[in-house]
């Protein structure tokens, strides 16, 4: 009989460090999901379609997630009103924000692999003898740039010297549609939302093949992070949650995560 209780009490026991051991190995939020907000209008990385929230960063967010067993809501905001709800703890983060020292006073940024990175190539019309190598392969040349976008310091300074002249668009779908027309030597723009605004627009779907871009950037990438409000009141242990979201994303870069929905929503 004293057997058998032994063997009662050590299966007892184990059961309760199962438990135990599962319990510690992810926050508990008091059955609150963490709210994470995110760009409301910037396709192919957060936006609505149909009633439901998708794109690129939407989906590294919810795999991730999935993967640390976290509960979180995905809100989508002006962009405004992102910073503003991040910067007063009305949400537990936001994505997809690039590092600053003023976003530092009060953000915690999830630094081991960006959401998405930024680049501005330069687009142009396949078939025309055109190169990047120096802002100065662009002297004399008519780019395309979206209204009040500041490309570089070097490209903003030849603009300036009356060396390249531009087109300033609301809209990148304009200059898409005047360079492949032959009217401008090319435009720059980020290479995801060109690549797919070309795939997804019924105005510009027939220029996909027509739309080259140099494999140097005219300005420099820029990455753009996950992070976690300071003032978030329901993560206690911030740093702590920082590192497990690192591990979280720096995984799913390296099991060809982010390649493949790169390419479902580009390519």
């Amino acid at each position: 009989m004293r057997i058998c209780k032994i063997k009662i009490m050590k299966k007892t026991c184990f059961i309760i460090s199962i438990v135990l051991f599962s319990l510690a190995s992810k926050p508990v939020f008091c059955g609150t999901p963490l709210v994470f907000i995110g760009d409301d209008h910037f396709p192919p990385y957060s936006y609505e379609e149909k009633g439901r929230l998708v794109g690129i960063d939407v989906e590294i967010m919810e795999e991730m997630a999935r993967r640390l067993n976290l509960d979180i809501t995905i809100k989508l905001a002006p962009w405004k009103r992102l910073i503003r709800m991040t910067r007063d703890g009305q949400c537990d983060g936001s994505f997809s924000l690039f590092h600053t020292e003023k976003r530092e006073e009060f953000a915690l940024y999830a630094f081991s692999q960006p959401l998405h990175v930024s680049r501005f190539p330069l687009f142009f019309k396949k078939g025309r003898a055109i190169r990047f190598n120096t802002i100065e392969d662009l002297y004399g040349k008519i780019i395309g740039i979206n209204r009040g976008f500041s490309v570089s310091h070097a490209f903003d300074a030849a603009v300036e010297q009356g060396r390249i002249r531009i087109n300033p668009e609301n809209a990148v779908e304009e200059n898409i549609l005047l360079t492949a027309g032959g009217k401008i030597d090319g435009f720059t723009n980020n290479y995801d939302v060109t690549k797919y605004k070309l795939k997804n627009s019924p105005r510009l779907r027939e220029y996909k093949d027509l739309i080259m871009h140099t494999r140097k950037s005219i300005s420099d990438h820029r990455n753009a992070y996950l992070v976690l409000s300071k003032r978030a009141s329901q993560i206690p242990d911030k740093p702590g949650m920082i590192r497990r979201i690192n591990q979280a994303l720096t995984e799913m870069k390296k099991d060809g995560f982010y390649s493949a929905l790169s390419q479902r929503y580009l390519e």
